[in-house]
């Protein structure tokens, strides 16, 4: 029986006493189920991770589509395998670091994807507007995206990028309104929100602190309703193993799409925690 739910770790349990087979075959559930989330995703072209202002989430779709068809499937196993763990463990933040054990420049599989990924500037999946900061001519962004982009990128309006405080009020009151969401000020630009999507409760992390643009955030969903919120906050881009990073895109006059999108992330999140309760449910003695 899994001892965890997404992001959330149930009190009095650890993940990792009992049986080594049982915790490898839980493992193996949840990897099954995280890639299979992904692979949706993949076919349905990421339409909400492109929705998502992640320059990183970009980058790394961006990589995914360079590679060869087998190439994608390997890649498909590691993002599942590092997913996994996302769920398991807390997320790492910041640059990888090699393996702890095995030769001293082995490196994890999280490493790994992150030096692909950043290892090439690879611009075919941000966004048009994302391009149009540039101000670059149309020779000059034909030499950064596929020709047939670029009018469409020239025809984008200046990209504001919204201040904090005006991110905070819009979402905030978006939540307040449709998800009958309660705020918690927890200092240093963090906020805490409880609130209900489909009816189902869930637990919100804002945090607008940092020195970037935008924003990070996390979700939890207790794994019983009679169970405080424990654990750690989790994100999509983490579900489907990418490397971290905050939404450091979002638009003045996008934000109430960016509401939007943030509910959806937040009703994936709970599909994904639903099906793992679910493989914990049917894999029960």
């Amino acid at each position: 029986m899994l001892s965890y739910s997404l992001g959330v770790v149930v009190s009095g349990e650890r993940r990792h006493t009992g049986d080594p087979q049982r915790i490898a075959d839980g493992d193996k559930d949840v990897q099954a189920i995280l890639r299979s989330r992904l692979q949706q995703a993949y076919a349905g072209g990421f339409g909400l991770l492109r929705r998502i202002p992640n320059t990183t989430a970009w980058r790394t779709l961006g990589h995914l589509q360079s590679l060869s068809a087998a190439d994608r499937l390997a890649a498909f196993d590691t993002c599942a395998e590092i997913a996994t763990e996302n769920i398991e463990f807390a997320l790492e933040l910041g640059t990888p670091t090699a393996a702890a054990t095995g030769s001293a420049t082995a490196k994890s599989p999280r490493a790994v994807l992150f030096d692909e990924v950043f290892s090439v500037q690879d611009w075919s999946a941000f966004p048009d507007r994302f391009m149009r900061q540039f101000n670059l001519d149309a020779a000059g962004l034909a030499r950064m995206v596929e020709p047939s982009r670029v009018e469409s990128i020239l025809a984008c309006p200046p990209s504001v990028v919204a201040k904090a405080g005006a991110i905070r009020k819009t979402l905030h009151g978006y939540l307040k309104t449709h998800h009958q969401a309660e705020f918690q000020n927890r200092g240093g630009g963090v906020w805490a929100c409880i609130g209900r999507v489909a009816d189902k409760p869930f637990a919100l992390s804002l945090d607008y602190g940092g020195r970037g643009s935008g924003f990070s955030y996390g979700v939890q969903f207790p794994r019983h309703a009679e169970i405080d919120y424990q654990g750690n906050a989790l994100t999509l881009e983490s579900c489907y193993g990418f490397p971290s990073g905050r939404w450091d895109f979002p638009l003045a006059d996008e934000l109430p799409r960016l509401c939007e999108t943030l509910t959806q992330v937040i009703s994936e999140l709970q599909a994904i925690h639903d099906a793992i309760l679910e493989a914990d449910r049917t894999s029960s003695p």
